[in-house]
């Protein structure tokens, strides 16, 4: 049923990544306390999680409850940008508590678009939620009898978890036993859509659970999703659980061509009930109760009280009842059953006639598939289902109308679905991406940082600040230090070249204002792949840092201008957390992109990166860093999908799935108004409203570079600019000219947290304004406007500071 992209690794690697588990385990960094802060004693409720597109199913779940005769308080946890304010509305006219469970480290993890549909957030939701004992169910879970019970149940009272099974069991020769410690054991994985938990009793398995998933680039590959890192946490961290041993049954509909949805009835034979005509479409799964007795019945038959109606989630049809025929496994040996006989299989099958998301039992040697008529032996399912979806969409549109009333024409605008991932390659493609998997799969590119040979030359715990250029940027590397020294930065200096781009001279004028100079030149530089606008675009960038001695290292294009002390960095939650910084550029790599398909990357929608200024711990993203230079060595072909070095290093995270942080916090054009008066600048924006006023246009040189948040709330802090990237005065300077007057962003709709969660921002290049060059502009968006502020005037002394150096520096030119 689960398909992995990899199912080997070397005892080196498992062992590395238990031995990091277990450290952080033992040392009592997965303590779940800083984020369980809100837990009530004593409390206990009911947790659902979702997005915009699961509230109706969380509201028809909730009516079912309450049709069960449950009170249990329920709340609906979510991320501030998957739900709009009419989803909340929703939820809380129904009675259901609403929570935003966010938190900034996990803007942290490397996650893609995968990893979220796999539930990789359900533990925070857990964790975080303010009832100590939980019911926590999916969205699309359906009860047929009150849950509360469960809380009462000897087996809860003895282990505090209760999980459901899944169909499979995992592997014996999945390489997850032996990553996590553990000598082979046949048991089923756990189906997750219900979990009933008590959180001070289980919370160092909860932490080892929520470890796997904030590292799910590398364990996914091995689980699948939230329900195999409950499993494992709990195992690992040696929490006792009760699995129902009560094997789940299938159900669904029967299809035919002549009623593709459904309707197609069972027939009665000498071999028991079999379809009139068709297939069979599973699109549910039925979870079992089981003997909550003091003592095992040997007369207790368990009976139906989950339905995971997770297929019909998307394919739900209002005129077919969904639950009219089940499958279940019979004719077992007396005394035996599926796990004592470890058998029981799941087949997919995807579309069928008219219905998706389909699969059936297998039949095992010896063991039948029986099917049960599900809508005769359980009457009023149907119905009661059916109501409460209606109920719930009716709900969703009462709701919406009232919404719509209140919201103005600029209403935020729907998402557009994303196109198809997948892209054709042609011969010249194929070739490439058939040498990138050979190297992601080489023992070379297998070798972590204490490993390889080619990192002996780092100095374990240096820091410093690395640039790199050419004779024609070494006063603006001089500028970028003073600016350095200026904010009170005492981190050492290093400036990287080839020895064919600078003189001397060069060398001689960094080294006397304390810049160390370094070589960077070497065989494995492939200077012959590159033309001079490979080079332009930083193909030597990752060679340069993986060059340099620093482990933790700060690199800055000679033209960034530090608005703050960078150092300040390095003791960021993010940087502890991942130990690579990045910070944004103005677009994102569509999904029509052919580099995912290149580098077989699952789709996310996430900004390119803006790489003048990059923190990274070599020391834990050493293969990023060396996939980084791999693609750079293709740079000819590589840049025909990728804008030179700063996408590089962020697919070459990508590849080694390696966790990195972006900062959320969208970037802001900087640069003059210019008019035919003032061909140069210095027009200034319209007193009252901030507009750009008749006549003049905006030319935005530079781009400004916000902090990150500190990681202490689940509120956006205001950013304050960190730093200028001036890329567009290094060789268009006006001295005539403060550069740095004023700033475009973006203002976020009320129920946006950020840019990113619109999925739209975009820089129009222009070229030549009036007798500027390098302009261009942000442009209007829907739902995001273009705010125009005085960036000269709310940061006073920015301009005067950065003309200073910049006369004082560039008058040293020839000495």
């Amino acid at each position: 049923m689960c398909y992995f992209r990899l199912l080997f690794v070397t005892s080196t690697a498992a062992s590395k990544r238990r031995k990091k588990w277990q450290r952080l385990y033992k040392e009592g960094k997965l303590d779940i306390e800083p984020l369980n802060k809100n837990m009530v004693k004593g409390s206990r409720g009911i947790v659902l999680m979702g997005t915009s597109s699961t509230v109706n199913l969380a509201v028809a779940t909730t009516i079912l409850l309450r049709d069960t005769g449950c009170v249990l308080p329920v709340e609906f946890a979510y991320l501030p940008n998957e739900v709009s304010e009419k989803d909340l509305q929703i939820l809380r006219s129904n009675n259901i508590t609403t929570r935003n469970y966010y938190t900034p480290e996990i803007e942290s993890y490397n996650w893609n678009s995968e990893h979220l549909r796999l539930g990789v957030l359900k533990p925070l939701a857990v964790i975080t939620s303010p009832f100590q004992e939980i019911l926590f169910l999916d969205p699309d879970m359906i009860p047929l009898r009150d849950p509360t019970f469960l809380f009462s149940t000897l087996q809860f009272k003895d282990t505090g978890a209760l999980f459901w099974p899944d169909f499979p069991a995992t592997a014996q020769g999945n390489p997850i036993w032996q990553i996590m410690g553990q000598e082979y054991e046949f048991e089923r994985e756990f189906e997750t859509g219900a979990i009933v938990l008590d959180k001070t009793r289980v919370s160092l398995g909860l932490g080892l659970a929520w470890h796997l998933c904030q590292n799910a680039a590398f364990y996914f590959q091995f689980m699948w999703g939230d329900k195999d890192a409950f499993r494992w946490g709990f195992r690992g961290a040696q929490i006792p659980y009760h699995l129902n041993p009560n094997y789940l049954m299938s159900v669904g509909v029967l299809v035919s061509e002549r009623m593709p949805f459904g309707n197609v009835s069972l027939v009665e034979t000498k071999d028991g009930l079999v379809p009139e005509e068709g297939r069979y479409c599973g699109q549910g799964m039925v979870q079992m109760d089981f003997d909550a007795g003091v003592k095992a019945s040997a007369d207790f038959q368990p009976s139906p009280l989950f339905m995971h109606a997770n297929g019909i989630k998307k394919f739900y049809r209002e005129d077919i009842p969904p639950f009219q025929v089940a499958q279940e496994y019979t004719g077992l040996p007396k005394g035996e059953t599926l796990n004592s006989l470890r058998v029981g299989k799941y087949h997919w099958i995807g579309e069928l006639y008219g219905q998706n998301h389909c699969g059936m039992l297998e039949p095992q040697a010896g063991i039948k598939v029986s099917y049960l008529d599900f809508a005769k032996m359980f009457p009023g399912v149907n119905e009661k289902y059916m109501h409460a979806r209606k109920t719930a969409s009716a709900t969703l549109k009462d709701i919406s109308s009232t919404v719509e009333s209140q919201t103005s024409s600029t209403a935020t605008k729907p998402i557009k679905p994303d196109p198809p991932e997948s892209q054709p390659l042609n011969p010249e493609e194929l070739e490439f991406q058939s040498k990138w998997d050979a190297y992601a799969q080489s023992k070379e590119f297998q070798l972590e940082f204490d490993e390889d040979p080619e990192a002996k030359h780092v100095i374990h715990g240096s820091k410093g600040v690395l640039m790199m250029g050419t004779s024609a940027t070494v006063d603006l590397a001089l500028m970028a230090a003073e600016f350095l020294r200026g904010l009170g930065c005492t981190l050492e200096i290093e400036f990287a070249y080839l020895k064919s781009e600078v003189t001397q001279s060069d060398l001689d004028k960094l080294k006397a204002n304390n810049i160390t100079t370094r070589n960077y030149d070497s065989p494995k530089l492939p200077l012959s792949n590159w033309s001079r606008e490979e080079l332009r675009l930083g193909a030597t960038k990752p060679f340069a840092l993986l060059s340099s001695p620093f482990q933790h290292t700060l690199f800055m294009d000679p033209d960034v201008y530090p608005l703050q002390d960078p150092t300040q960095l390095f003791s960021s939650i993010q940087y502890k957390q991942t130990g690579a910084l990045f910070w944004p550029d103005f677009p994102s790599t569509p999904r029509t992109n052919k580099i995912w398909t290149l580098l077989r990357a699952p789709f996310v929608f996430e900004r390119e990166f803006e790489s003048g200024l990059m923190l990274l711990d070599k020391a834990r993203v050493w293969r990023g860093l060396k996939f980084s230079a791999q693609l750079c060595s293709d740079a000819r072909f590589t840049n025909r999908f990728l804008w030179g070095d700063k996408d590089t290093f962020r697919f070459g995270m990508k590849v080694a799935g390696l966790s990195y942080s972006l900062n959320r916090n969208y970037l802001a054009s900087l640069g003059v108004l210019v008019d035919k008066h003032q061909p140069l600048g210095n027009v200034s924006l319209t007193a009252k409203e901030d507009a750009i006023p008749p006549g003049a246009e905006y030319c935005g040189q530079n781009m400004l570079q916000m902090a990150f948040d500190n990681g202490e709330s689940d509120t956006l802090d205001t950013p304050q600019p960190l730093w200028i990237h001036a890329n567009g005065i290094r060789s268009n300077y006006k001295d005539s000219i403060p550069p740095f007057q004023v700033a475009q962003t973006y203002a976020l709709p009320s129920d946006f947290k950020s840019v990113d969660a619109t999925r739209v921002g975009k820089y129009h290049w222009i070229g030549r304004a009036q007798e500027q060059d390098h302009c261009g502009r942000m442009e209007d968006q829907a739902p995001l406007t273009i705010v125009n502020y005085d960036f000269a005037k709310r940061y006073p002394g920015v301009n005067e500071r950065y003309i200073q150096v910049r006369r004082k520096m560039f008058g040293l030119k020839g000495a």
